[in-house]
C-alpha cells in the first residue's frame, strides 16, 4: 500500500493469519518490515521462509539472514549502514 507502509504490513500480517506460510505475503512482509526498521517482523517473515522455501539456496539464504538476525547484525542490505533496529539498544 503506498505511502502507508504500517497499514501494508498489517495487511501482509492478516493475509499471513488466513493462509500461514504464504510465500508472497511473507517475501513482502521481509521486504516492508526491513524498510521500516521493524525487528519483530523481520524475524517473524525470516523464520516463515526459511520453512516454505523450496529451493535449497533461497532457505539457505534466509536461515544465514535470521542467524544474522539473532546474533544482533544490522540487516545486510547495503542501502542502510549503520541503520539500528526499532526499539534496539546502540551498540
Amino acid at each position: 500500500r503506498l505511502d502507508r507502509p504500517a497499514e501494508a504490513r498489517a495487511a501482509y500480517k492478516a493475509a499471513l493469519e488466513l493462509e500461514r506460510g504464504h510465500p508472497a505475503a511473507l517475501l513482502a512482509l521481509l521486504l516492508a518490515a526491513l524498510q521500516a526498521g521493524e525487528r519483530a517482523e523481520v524475524e517473524e517473515a525470516l523464520r516463515g521462509l526459511v520453512q516454505v522455501a523450496d529451493e535449497p539456496r533461497l532457505r539457505a539464504l534466509f536461515a544465514v539472514e535470521l542467524a544474522r538476525l539473532e546474533r544482533g547484525d544490522p540487516p545486510a542490505h547495503r542501502g542502510s549502514p549503520g541503520r539500528r533496529w526499532r526499539g534496539s539498544p546502540a551498540r
